[in-house]
């Protein structure tokens, strides 16, 4: 059975001479520069350095929304091979030409500010990280004044609203006692731990067989998102949409100092939708752009 397809949720804002792209603009920009290749994170390349390069830029429409798509590439000049001789038992290195190309996809929604890019690995694919990386040095070198930002696009609140809204399947946390005065919610929990010398506690709550799990009132989840609001914890999730997409929020790495954790808190969290195999490019493209709108939509 075909995995589903993991895509990762950012901001993006693409500029010329600082000066913010329309939708349009940013095709007519993505249009000039497709096929152009570039070096990517060399100081002094050489012509054979250039390596990265955009792909099949398009606008299409998806739920009355104008969608722009590109690709991301890297191509491949060659690698080393190793070969076994089953004659004469030993191993050889040779080295393989190659024109192939890895790459990932983007869907942007111009009118709310964001972007899912396709987080695959494998021998086809470079994950959303390297793409990202590779998207500004194409958009830097070959756009004249041009510049783009793109940062994960999961805030803090964004947090809180999934807390709510999803269906859970997975919640992670980190948290610890409250020092010196606990506050409601999280107070119980503080006082579990504090009553037992429990230094930090971390723990993986998943549903019970045919439920859904939710924060409630009083729950676990809501004291252990108690604990994190006040700055003694940290969590992530995963679960299902409203729609039925699942979706991940990844939990923040966990500091012991409350205000070192606050500050991590408030830095955008990735936020990843897998979305079902479809039946062709266009349809895939179409599915993370209605992603997009289901959570930004309202932005």
């Amino acid at each position: 059975m075909p995995r589903n397809i993991p895509y990762v949720m950012c901001r993006y804002r693409m500029t010329v001479d600082e000066s913010p792209l329309s939708g349009r603009e940013q095709l007519r920009a993505l249009m000039d520069i497709r096929g152009t290749v570039v070096a990517h994170r060399k100081s002094d390349p050489s012509p054979d350095d250039a390596d990265t390069l955009i792909m099949k830029p398009q606008a299409i429409e998806v739920i009355e929304d104008n969608v722009l798509t590109w690709y991301v590439g890297q191509q491949l000049t060659g690698r080393s091979e190793t070969l076994y001789d089953r004659e004469i038992d030993d191993l050889r290195e040779e080295w393989s030409g190659s024109s192939a190309v890895k790459y990932a996809r983007f869907v942007a929604i111009p009118r709310l500010g964001v972007v899912a890019i396709s987080d695959r690995t494998g021998d086809n694919h470079i994950n959303a990280s390297s793409a990202i990386s590779r998207m500004k040095s194409v958009f830097r070198q070959a756009v004249r004044g041009g510049d783009i930002w793109i940062e994960l696009a999961a805030s803090h609140a964004d947090a809180q609203k999934a807390i709510r809204d999803w269906s859970l399947s997975r919640f992670d946390f980190d948290v610890r006692p409250f020092n010196p005065h606990p506050r409601h919610p999280g107070e119980i929990l503080s006082s579990l731990l504090a009553r037992d010398n429990i230094g930090t506690l971390r723990a993986r709550a998943t549903p019970a067989p045919g439920r859904d799990m939710k924060a409630n009132d009083g729950g676990c989840i809501e004291e252990a998102v108690g604990l994190a609001e006040a700055g003694y914890g940290q969590y992530g999730l995963q679960g299902t949409t409203a729609e039925g997409r699942q979706v991940a929020l990844r939990k923040p790495k966990f500091d012991l100092d409350k205000e070192r954790n606050q500050n991590i808190q408030r830095a955008p969290q990735q936020l990843r939708v897998y979305l079902e195999p479809q039946e062709s490019e266009l349809a895939e493209l179409a599915e993370a752009a209605a992603a997009l709108i289901e959570f930004y939509g309202g932005a």
